[in-house]
């Protein structure tokens, strides 16, 4: 009987702790570059064609860059916006404020655009990222491209 009672605790223990777990907000976001490698909306993955699109616009489009408390993005060439944003590592919710506006000329520009304008949660690591809104559409990112 003792032994069920230490596996049980044990158990609850581990169960507990998985669940204590908060991001390191700075190391996930802060200073490096994101590259947006794909995107869900209305639970529908983006179309091959549309990511080919994202891959061909070159290594400056389609970026992220957070600092501490801002973050400047690039969607299309040329197509820039910034704000500031906060993020909560253990609940791992976030709010981006926009400070500009882009010009979004593409479907996939207005695709991004507002799912990041309206972001309330996201998750990831320090080299995937997904920003997501509350209906579930996604921004997925990574350090590399």
């Amino acid at each position: 009987m003792k032994r069920y009672i230490y596996i049980l605790l044990g158990m609850m223990t581990l169960v507990l702790s998985a669940c204590n777990k908060e991001d390191n907000i700075n190391e996930i976001f802060v200073g490096k570059n994101w590259y947006v490698v794909s995107y869900r909306i209305n639970k529908a993955e983006a179309k091959p064609a549309d990511i080919q699109k994202i891959y061909r616009s070159g290594k400056d489009c389609y970026t992220m860059f957070f600092s501490a408390n801002s973050f400047n993005a690039c969607l299309s060439s040329g197509n820039t916006f910034t704000g500031t944003w906060t993020a909560n590592g253990k609940k791992r919710e976030m709010r981006m404020m926009m400070n500009s506006t882009p010009t979004t000329s593409t479907d996939i520009d207005r695709t991004i655009y507002s799912i990041i304008e309206r972001a309330t949660d996201y998750e990831g690591d320090a080299n995937l990222l997904n920003i997501k809104d509350r209906n579930g559409n996604m921004v997925r990112m990574s350090v590399r491209r």
